[in-house]
């Protein structure tokens, strides 16, 4: 078996899940195997996917989100690139809420993750991206949130993962949403550790905490709701803190940000581009078709 493609899911999310192998199905061959495994609430996510993960059999494993899409041509794009090298890269597309809020290059040669100044992100490991498994394996998957996170950085200080053929399209459609009816009685909603996470009794989405996080570090976003400080972002999400106070963008951020109440209870977003990250960056992507520049999903 050449490639395992893994798919997590849950019963609030079958048609959704339809949506994906609909498209997907018609394109395995007996090289590909599809794996579906529905989500064990008594377990985090991390040890979820790591379930998927050992039992796979492919020598090339990656993860699809039973909410995103792939193009028809998905399979055969990246099948026969799976020769003997460590990895593949190529270009998403995140959409939000029916907008297209940026385009994220894959590729070894970024060296980690960043940002340009229209919001288009770079990114070297990913766990969406095809990988040798016997490379993948070497850290597990644990926790949650920001499971594939933590995964993508153990991997990276280990330096294994070497060579790779980028295919420069788009080869995934990375589908938020800043409502996620399913995650409602919060259950979804725990921290590495099983604790409850510190935002649970606010009951949000693992979107909307990073939502709310991305609008604490850019001054561009208001939020009239709840402000949060530096160690409460590290708390759940020390990776992407980390990026950030080193990027210099939220090193000023120290106390809770007080805001006027407003009747509108939604997030409100400016039409300004997202932080921007240190320099060095590379060019950027091709500019969003949508006119309104929305938060990404981090993942």
């Amino acid at each position: 078996m050449k490639w395992s493609i893994l798919i997590l899911t849950m019963p609030a999310r079958a048609a959704m899940l339809e949506r994906l192998l609909a498209v997907l199905r018609p394109q395995i061959t007996s090289d590909v195997e599809l794996m579906v495994r529905t989500f064990d609430a008594s377990l985090p996510v991390g040890e979820n996917r790591e379930i998927m993960r050992q039992q796979s059999k492919g020598e090339y494993i990656s993860f699809i989100d039973d909410d995103d899409l792939v193009p028809p041509h998905f399979v055969e794009r990246i099948l026969p690139l799976l020769d003997g090298v460590d990895y593949v890269g190529f270009t998403l597309e995140q959409w939000v809420d029916g907008d297209l809020a940026c385009h994220e290059r894959r590729s070894l040669a970024y060296g980690g993750v960043q940002q340009d100044a229209q919001g288009n992100r770079y990114r070297d490991i990913a766990h969406i991206n095809p990988m040798r498994r016997e490379l993948a394996l070497r850290v597990p998957m644990t926790g949650w949130p920001a499971e594939d996170t933590r995964w993508a950085d153990e991997v990276r200080k280990l330096r294994i993962v070497k060579t790779e053929h980028v295919v420069d399209e788009v080869l995934y459609f990375y589908l938020s949403r800043t409502s996620k009816p399913e995650f409602a009685d919060g259950s979804f909603l725990t921290s590495v550790d099983s604790e409850p996470c510190p935002w649970r009794v606010m009951q949000k989405t693992k979107v909307q905490m990073l939502t709310g996080i991305a609008g604490l570090a850019n001054p561009h976003y208001d939020l009239p709701e709840h402000s949060f400080t530096v160690d409460q972002i590290v708390e759940v999400h020390p990776t992407l803190a980390a990026a950030w106070i080193d990027g210099g963008i939220a090193k000023a951020v120290t106390e809770p940000k007080q805001s006027e109440p407003e009747a509108d209870s939604d997030l409100k977003k400016s039409h300004d581009s997202g932080p921007v990250s240190s320099e060095g960056s590379p060019e950027s992507a091709d500019s969003p078709r949508s006119g309104r520049q929305r938060t990404p999903k981090n993942h």
